[in-house]
């Protein structure tokens, strides 16, 4: 019998020793009908030569001509895949080896569902977890109603996310005018129109450090996408009027949250300059909240004077009590007895 084709699409920029990790978990996927397409937007260095140690015939590599950003580099990689099932990874982050099996397991079983997703683990440089939001409290095929509301609660983290490709194709693709938040529209927009199979076992490793694109990303580069999701929402056809408005108002009271603390993050770093972004697109939400009432009292020329370091460092006390992962040092090994997934974790913390 012969299996569905799958790809796995990892964009990278010169990141050469990551790509070598992400690769590597691509590679030793238990499911056989594989392909990886590795999209070069312009590196300029050793990317290549790590894609041809690999020696592996199922491995595509495709190099810009010139760089054209990482948006639209993941959408030329997309543009590429010619299997009816994809998924996408960052050339920082790392498939457990059985995640394709596992989605391609429960697409044959639910052929009605055009997303799966899992669990994803976040880490830092230092393999220590500091995120596992991603762990929804359901699991199984879940209808937009359910999906939709655990989403914006629990967030989902697309690098444990794979897709029917006719799917992704008729629901528009990726949207770059959503900016650095694409990622978040898309997502909105795809569990809107269909359900999706959700597992609570982890499926992937997200590394977070300086250089991602959600640590560095502000008010010009995260409103658009979330703009368009809260658009999505309120006005789509999909799900009844009362869950619109509901879903919509949790949406708005989630960015608050994001742009608060994030707003904070510049204050303390003395970046002054995207603290009024930020500050700008915290006040333009027509929600209220505890995050936009706090802020009020922090206008940027008074913000931006260095007297709040003292209610700064308070904050991020408060904050630190509701983030055990960071505070206890927690190491993914710590989190789980099965061995597939402390393979796969000692593999990639190597």
């Amino acid at each position: 019998m012969n299996l569905p084709a799958f790809t796995v699409v990892i964009t990278t920029y010169q990141r050469p020793d990551l790509l070598t990790k992400a690769l590597e978990s691509c590679v030793l996927q238990t499911y056989p009908n594989l392909s990886i397409l590795v999209s070069d937007d312009c590196s300029g260095d050793d990317t290549f030569c790590v894609v041809k140690r690999f020696c592996d015939p199922r491995i595509m590599y495709f190099c810009n001509s010139s760089n054209v950003g990482a948006q639209r580099n993941l959408a030329l990689a997309i543009s590429r895949v010619n299997t009816p099932f994809f998924s996408i990874l960052s050339d920082d982050d790392y498939l457990m080896s059985d995640f394709v099996d596992r989605a391609m397991n429960s697409f044959a079983l639910h052929p009605g569902a055009n997303l799966f997703a899992s669990s994803v683990i976040a880490v830092d440089i230092h393999g220590f977890v500091i995120d596992y939001s991603s762990l929804w409290p359901l699991e199984g095929q879940l209808d937009p109603c359910d999906s939709l509301p655990l989403y914006l609660e629990h967030n989902l983290a697309w690098q444990g996310v794979a897709f029917r490709k006719h799917y992704f194709d008729m629901i528009g693709g990726l949207d770059l005018s959503s900016l650095e938040s694409f990622d978040f529209e898309l997502l909105t927009r795809a569990l809107l129109h269909s359900p999706i199979l959700y597992e609570r076992r982890p499926g992937a490793i997200w590394r977070f450090h300086a250089s991602n694109t959600s640590t560095v990303s502000t008010s010009k580069s995260l409103l658009p996408g979330w703009f368009k999701a809260w658009s999505i929402l309120r006005f789509s056809d999909s799900i009844p009027e009362f869950q619109r408005v509901l879903l919509s108002h949790k949406l708005l009271s989630v960015l608050s949250k994001k742009l608060f603390w994030k707003s904070l993050v510049c204050l303390r770093e003395s970046n002054f300059a995207d603290y009024s972004l930020l500050f700008a697109g915290l006040m333009s939400i027509p929600v209220p909240s505890v995050y936009r009432f706090i802020l009020s009292f922090m206008p940027p020329p008074f913000a931006c004077t260095g007297f709040l370091v003292p209610v700064l460092e308070l904050f991020t006390s408060i904050k630190a009590l509701f983030a055990p992962y960071r505070r206890r040092k927690v190491s993914v090994l710590d989190l789980f007895s099965d061995s597939q997934i402390l393979e796969d974790a000692r593999r990639y913390l190597a």
